[in-house]
């Protein structure tokens, strides 16, 4: 993941340099064989395991190598393209009375906090935060 010019990015380095797909494009997260690629190449065996960021212009489909870090990962993820959409209610972040489009550093502290409690547990309640630090069982970047 990077922050590119106030914009979130899944990025990965591919044969012709960096490349990504911005989170604000996506238009929905699927699982399972659901694209055209994964129903010609994907493992029926291993559908659980396969993610999906569809936008108007491609399919990015991710596999990961347990359905619980694909479920973790589809829960941070939904949770960021929620973000970048302004689709997300974090109440907690506006509540200061700072302009939810001027993002502090406390701000993206606090965003860190509520994405970090997400991946631990993706049922958590999106309205609430928490100021524990959290520790995440592998390294995102």
């Amino acid at each position: 993941l990077s922050f590119v010019e106030g914009s979130i990015y899944l990025t990965w380095k591919g044969r012709f340099g960096n490349q990504g797909v911005a989170l604000e494009e996506v238009q929905s997260l699927s699982t399972g064989l659901e694209t055209d690629v994964l129903r010609r190449t994907g493992k029926q065996r291993k559908s659980d395991m396969y993610l999906s960021l569809v936008t108007p212009e491609r399919s990015l489909d991710l596999h990961f190598d347990s359905a619980d870090e694909r479920q973790q990962w589809q829960g941070l993820l939904e949770t960021l393209v929620r973000k970048e959409q302004n689709r997300l209610d974090l109440p907690a972040l506006g509540a200061d009375g700072v302009d939810e489009g001027t993002f502090t550093e406390e701000n993206e502290r606090r965003l860190a906090r509520f994405l970090l409690r997400k991946v631990e547990d993706p049922n958590a309640p999106t309205t609430t935060t928490t100021t524990q630090d959290h520790q995440v069982p592998y390294t995102v970047g």
